[in-house]
């Protein structure tokens, strides 16, 4: 599940989780510092986000705010009532467990999912299984772990892998990506795209040969003139008989890849290709899922969507074309955007006007 998923479900069914949604993250460092999450006020839910792929990674909640019974699989428990003895009675025996004394947290981890109990030292008890302390009603978090990652999250934030420092340049951002396992849209400049299936996908190929490929679109935007863009319904345009003289060039928005494709009106042929990060706090957050994708330079180099502004400028040698784009006037602050083109490529970066990470890329025929 991605983070826009996850928003959507939580934003549907408000009534029932209550509370204010909240995400928690780094602006300035968002694939170099910690993982995104995505909290629940009043609830005790939190959700925690791969930084790169914004896919979910780990479920946590905290039983001190359940106010209705939560039920795993076939057992029920209500508030108050999930204990080490229970879960051992659920789950098997799992020892030993791990207690924190800095954190005053015992940990009980399985496969996918762990248990944490809050315990304070002169409280704790090697035997906690047993006795009188096994069936104490301890407050606890429950963490449910995807992608067989095994995440402790009574693990303290100082202890986990320092962020790597600018300083480490693009290899940094590469090397990270390149743990997610996570497979990209290949960007060759001056060309187009090759897809995660192998498929090239390039400049000038043919609105059929792309629905062929991708599928029909999530949604297509027609320019019937320089100012003005309409959405049109493919049963609007049957009912016009001269609709192709009056559209101009249209767009198939592909959200759930992250991709947007401008065709000529008359050519019907790719004419420019939109890669979308998703960064949180831009202005179309949530709109597109993430595009990951990486950019080969013709002497060897290497970018991804994870490059900063300064690292795609070592890389090529080429501070580029700047310019400043308002597409707002009731907040400019929420929509201003720094764009910088690199002409001989056919690319222009869209950046984040904080951290000048890659917003959007968009490739194009010099």
């Amino acid at each position: 599940m991605t983070l826009n998923n996850a928003l959507r479900i939580l934003l549907e069914d408000r009534e029932t989780y209550g509370g204010l949604l909240e995400i928690v993250h780094n602006e300035m460092r968002p694939f170099e510092a910690e993982r995104p999450r995505l909290r629940v006020r009043d609830c005790g839910l939190e959700l925690e986000f791969d930084s790169v792929t914004q896919s979910l990674c780990l479920i946590t909640l905290s039983e001190l705010h359940w106010t209705t019974p939560v039920t795993f699989g076939s057992s029920r428990f209500e508030p108050g009532t999930l204990t080490t003895k229970a879960v051992q009675d659920l789950f098997g025996a799992v020892r030993p467990g791990t207690y924190d004394h800095g954190a005053r947290e015992y940990t009980l981890q399985y496969s996918g999912i762990s248990y944490v109990f809050a315990i304070n030292p002169d409280d704790w008890d090697p035997n906690i299984h047993e006795g009188p302390h096994a069936r104490l009603p301890i407050t606890s978090r429950v963490g449910a772990h995807f992608r067989a990652k095994r995440l402790s999250i009574s693990e303290p934030r100082s202890a986990r892998p320092a962020a790597p420092s600018p300083a480490a340049g693009a290899a940094s951002t590469a090397s990270a990506a390149a743990g997610t396992g996570a497979e990209r849209i290949r960007v060759v400049p001056r060309r187009g795209l090759v897809l995660r299936s192998g498929e090239p996908l390039y400049l000038g190929t043919s609105y059929q040969t792309t629905i062929a490929l991708l599928g029909a679109p999530d949604e297509t935007v027609y320019k019937f003139d320089e100012g003005l863009v309409h959405s049109v319904t493919a049963g609007a345009l049957r009912k016009s008989a001269d609709a192709r003289t009056l559209c101009g060039d249209f767009l198939a928005s592909y959200r759930r890849l992250g991709l947007d494709i401008v065709f000529g009106g008359v050519s019907t042929k790719a004419k420019k290709f939109v890669l979308h990060t998703n960064l949180i706090g831009h202005y179309d957050f949530t709109v597109y899922d993430r595009a990951l994708f990486e950019i080969v330079l013709d002497h060897g180099a290497a970018l991804s969507s994870e490059s900063s502004w300064a690292e795609i400028v070592a890389a090529t040698g080429d501070e580029g074309v700047s310019c400043a784009i308002c597409r707002g006037a009731d907040d400019a602050s929420l929509c201003a955007s720094e764009y910088r083109g690199l002409v001989d490529l056919g690319l222009i970066f869209e950046l984040s006007p904080v951290s000048c990470i890659i917003a959007s890329l968009t490739v194009f025929l010099p």
